[in-house]
């Protein structure tokens, strides 16, 4: 289904904007490995968040969560260890994990900001375009997801991204297959969006409700039904229904310290509790 006829007028793209994509691209990928090259210095280049030991599982698994090997991922959506493994078994091969997760978050990051950029070709001109651009790179929120933190926002922000500009493009149902996709590898909220593209957008011609129906449900119901097979089958079902969260600084519990720059002591004054084992 087309749905540029009711999205009005929507500006085209051209070389300039892929020019000038590039170029943020660039800018963002160098403020992103300067700003982990001082992150590595301030601490020492050790992990100090709570989910690094979870990312390390999964980025070496692809199927971890299906086969429930490590019941600490077992509430991740099923698909996010083979996409985080995709890259980031290779980058734990050839950097230390530190390394390793940033640098896979950050291309996460990349293809989530090229994907937004695409999506701001369509629908903005050149400085709105551009001043959304340099927010992307300087606001806390994305550099604090990608290279602070480590965590898998990102991917979730590509998927979103995917989704808007399938959208844009006219493409309706392949839009609601990757919003179906984002929901069982990225977060499980992408359900709500995935109601809204199924019963929100104009339902022609007839029999699109059911078409798009299908679409949404049949990714999530094939990927979480083979899931709880497997854990059904593993007598493990209860089990990871019973889930709990690992305890807060689960770093410094399973025996790994949290740098001991003294830079980073001032930034976290609680952080030094742990001993080495």
């Amino acid at each position: 289904m087309r749905l540029q006829s009711t999205l009005g007028h929507i500006p085209g793209s051209g070389k300039l904007e892929f020019r000038e994509g590039l170029l943020f691209t660039l800018v963002l990928l160098v403020s992103r490995v300067a700003l982990l090259l001082i992150l590595a210095k301030l601490t020492g280049g050790r992990d100090f968040t709570d989910d690094s030991a979870l990312h390390l599982s999964m980025s070496s698994h692809p199927l971890e969560v299906f086969f429930a090997t490590n019941e600490q991922t077992a509430h991740f959506p099923p698909l996010l260890p083979a996409f985080e493994s995709s890259l980031g078994w290779l980058l734990q091969q050839i950097l230390p994990s530190f390394y390793a997760l940033r640098l896979l978050f950050i291309a996460f990051e990349a293809v989530a900001f090229v994907l937004t950029w695409r999506v701001l070709t369509l629908v903005h001109d050149g400085p709105a375009r551009r001043l959304l651009a340099v927010l992307w790179i300087v606001m806390p929120m994305t550099w604090m997801s990608s290279t602070v933190m480590e965590q898998e926002e990102m991917l979730s922000a590509a998927f979103t991204a995917g989704t808007m500009l399938l959208i844009l493009r006219g493409r309706l149902n392949a839009a609601i297959v990757v919003c179906a996709l984002a929901a069982v590898s990225a977060k499980i909220f992408f359900l709500v969006p995935l109601l809204a593209l199924v019963v929100g957008m104009p339902l022609k011609p007839a029999g699109s409700l059911i078409r798009r129906a299908l679409l949404a449900a049949l990714p999530v119901l094939v990927v979480y039904g083979v899931a709880i097979a497997i854990w059904t089958s593993s007598g493990l079902g209860m089990k990871l229904l019973s889930f709990t969260p690992p305890p807060r600084n689960s770093a410094q519990r399973s025996g790994r310290c949290l740098p001991s720059s003294r830079t980073w002591r001032i930034l976290q004054p609680n952080a030094f509790r742990c001993r080495w084992r």
